[in-house]
C-alpha cells in the first residue's frame, strides 16, 4: 500500500495500489504482533533499515509497554492500535489512517456494526448428539442452494425442522418459497453471510438448533484457480465463524459438504474412505481438506464435538416436482447445468473439455450422484451425529462412472434434444477418471444411491424445461399453472 511521503499512516483510496517496487526505506511497514517478542524486536531493526513502522497487536500475549522501550531505542514513534486481527472492520480503520498524529490510540476493540439479525449473549448449555431427533431444529448454511435446497425438503420430511442461512451470492430466495410450497411448512431464512460472525450470532439467539449441515462455500475448481485467495477467505474463514459461534452457543454437532476432490489423483479405484487424502490438485479442494482437518483437530480435541465429513462425488438432477434444480448465476461450471441450459436454448453448445484422456471414449469419466440421494444421505448422517459418533467421513456416491460424452446421450434420450458440442483443449485441474466406493454409507448409514443416471437426466430435463430462465422463470410460466 503507498503512502504519502512522510506519512506514517496509510491510503484509503482504493485504487492505489502497491507493488514489490513501493517497498523501499521512507515507505510504511505495518508489523502485525508489533508488540510480541519477535516483533518488537523487528520493528527496531525495520525503524533503522529506514522504513516507517506501524503495530497493530491485540495485546493477549504481549505488553504495550514494548512499543515504549522501541520508541527509546530508535528515537522514533511508533503508532500502535489495538486491535484483532479478527477484527477485519478495526483493521479496515487502520488501514484507511493517513496521518500518524490522527488519533492513534483511538482503535480499540472495534465493535461489530449491526447487522439485520440482532446480536444478543451466547446460550450457556450444549448440544449432545442424543439431541439430534426429530422435532429438533437444524441449521442449514447455503440452504438456499442446489443441494442445500434439496436437503431442507428431506429434513423436514424426517421429521426435523429447518432454519436456511445464505448470502444469495450463488443462489435465489425463491427456492425458500419454492419449497414451502414443497413441503407446506414455514421456514426461516435468514440473508447472512457465514463470514458476518454478528450476523450468526443473532440466528442462534432466536433459534435453539440440535445441529447444523453447512453446505455454504464456494464450489467451482476452474474459478478456485483463478480466485485462490477469495476460495481460501470464504470457504475457510466462513466456516471457522461458524464454528466459533457454534461453540459459542454450546451446538456441536455438524454435518459437513466436503468433497471427493480431498482425495486428489486417485491412487486406486474405486476411491474408499481410506484413500489418502491431501494431495488435491486445486485450491477448491484444498479448502475442502482443510476444514476436514480443522474438524479432526476440534472433535480429537473436545469430545464434546460430533462431525461427519459427507464426501460428494457429481451431484445432479432436480427434485422429481420441478420446482427447485440447480441454478448457477452466470455461466455453469458443471456439466449437467451447461448440457440442459443448452438443450433449452440459453446456451450455443457445449464444450468438452479433452477427449485425450485414458477412458474409454477420452472424455472425463465421474462418479455421478442424483441430488435427491445425496439429500437423504444428510438426514442419515444426523441419526449417526444422534449415536455421539465424534467424527467419521463417508463417501456419497453411486460407484459407477460416467464419462462426458455418456452424459451427453443420456440426456439427449431424456429430453429428446439433439445437443450441440464441441471438443476443447482440456481444463486445468481436471483428472481422468473419479468414482468412489459408498459401501461404508451403506453399512453405518443405512443409506444407498438408488436412482441412476436416467432419472437424473429425466428430472434435470423436468426443472429446465419447466423454469427455462432457473428461478427467475416468469410466475405466468407453465410451472406456475400447472401447481
Amino acid at each position: 500500500m503507498a503512502t504519502n511521503g512522510t506519512c506514517n499512516g496509510f491510503h484509503s483510496e482504493k485504487n492505489i495500489e502497491s507493488s514489490g517496487s513501493d517497498v523501499k526505506p521512507g515507505s510504511c511497514v505495518l508489523l502485525t504482533g508489533g508488540t510480541g517478542f519477535i516483533g518488537s524486536h523487528a520493528v527496531v531493526e525495520v525503524v533503522n533499515a529506514g522504513y516507517d513502522a506501524v503495530v497493530v497487536d491485540n495485546l493477549c500475549n504481549s505488553n504495550q509497554d514494548s512499543i515504549e522501550r522501541v520508541e527509546k531505542i530508535t528515537g522514533k514513534t511508533v503508532p500502535f492500535y489495538q486491535v484483532d486481527i479478527l477484527d477485519s472492520a478495526g483493521l479496515r480503520e487502520v488501514f484507511t489512517r493517513t496521518d500518524a498524529n490522527d488519533n492513534i490510540d483511538g482503535v480499540k476493540s472495534h465493535e461489530p456494526e449491526e447487522t439485520s439479525v440482532a446480536s444478543v449473549t451466547s446460550g450457556t448449555t450444549g448440544t449432545t448428539g442424543s439431541s439430534v431427533k426429530p422435532g429438533s431444529c437444524v441449521l442449514l448454511t447455503g440452504g438456499a442452494g442446489f443441494i442445500g435446497s434439496h436437503t431442507v425438503i428431506e429434513v423436514i420430511n424426517a421429521g426435523y425442522r429447518a432454519v436456511v442461512v445464505d448470502n444469495l451470492c450463488n443462489s435465489n430466495r425463491e427456492s425458500i418459497q419454492r419449497i414451502e410450497r414443497i413441503t407446506g411448512s414455514t421456514i426461516p431464512f435468514y440473508e447472512v453471510d457465514i463470514l458476518d460472525t454478528a450476523g450468526l450470532r443473532g440466528v442462534f439467539a432466536r433459534h435453539q438448533f440440535s445441529a447444523v449441515m453447512h453446505f455454504a462455500g464456494y464450489k467451482a475448481v476452474g474459478e478456485s484457480y483463478e480466485k485462490p485467495f477469495e476460495y481460501y477467505m470464504n470457504n475457510l474463514q466462513g466456516t471457522l465463524s461458524l464454528l466459533q459461534v457454534m461453540k459459542e452457543f454450546g451446538v456441536y454437532n455438524i454435518v459437513f459438504s466436503s468433497s471427493c476432490t480431498v482425495y486428489g489423483a486417485q491412487q486406486f479405484l474405486p476411491a474408499d474412505e481410506s484413500h489418502p487424502t491431501g494431495n488435491c490438485n486445486c485450491p477448491y479442494g484444498r479448502t475442502k481438506y482443510f476444514i476436514e482437518q480443522i474438524l479432526y483437530d476440534i472433535c480429537n480435541t473436545d469430545k464434546h464435538w460430533n462431525a461427519v465429513l459427507l464426501r460428494y462425488f457429481n451431484p445432479v438432477g432436480a427434485h422429481p416436482s420441478g420446482l427447485i434444480g440447480e441454478d448457477p448465476l452466470g455461466v455453469p461450471n458443471n456439466l449437467m447445468p451447461f448440457i440442459s441450459q443448452v438443450a433449452v436454448g440459453r446456451r450455443e453448445k457445449l464444450r468438452v473439455f479433452g477427449n485425450d484422456y485414458d477412458t474409454p471414449d477420452g472424455t472425463c469419466v465421474r462418479d455421478y450422484i442424483h441430488v435427491v440421494d445425496l439429500a437423504c444421505g444428510h438426514v442419515a448422517a444426523l441419526k449417526q451425529i444422534a449415536a455421539d459418533c465424534n467424527i467419521k467421513a463417508y463417501n456419497l456416491g453411486t460407484g459407477v462412472g460416467y464419462s462426458v460424452l455418456e452424459v451427453l446421450k443420456a440426456f439427449e434420450a431424456a429430453s429428446g434434444k439433439e445437443i450441440p458440442y464441441e471438443i476443447v483443449s482440456r481444463r486445468r485441474g481436471d483428472v481422468a477418471t473419479i468414482y468412489g466406493k459408498p459401501a461404508l454409507a451403506e453399512k453405518e448409514l443405512e443409506w444407498k444411491a438408488t436412482r441412476g443416471l436416467k432419472e437424473m437426466c429425466e428430472d434435470t430435463w423436468k426443472w429446465q424445461s419447466l423454469n427455462p430462465a432457473g428461478y427467475l422463470t416468469s410466475e405466468n410460466s407453465e410451472l406456475s399453472k400447472s401447481q
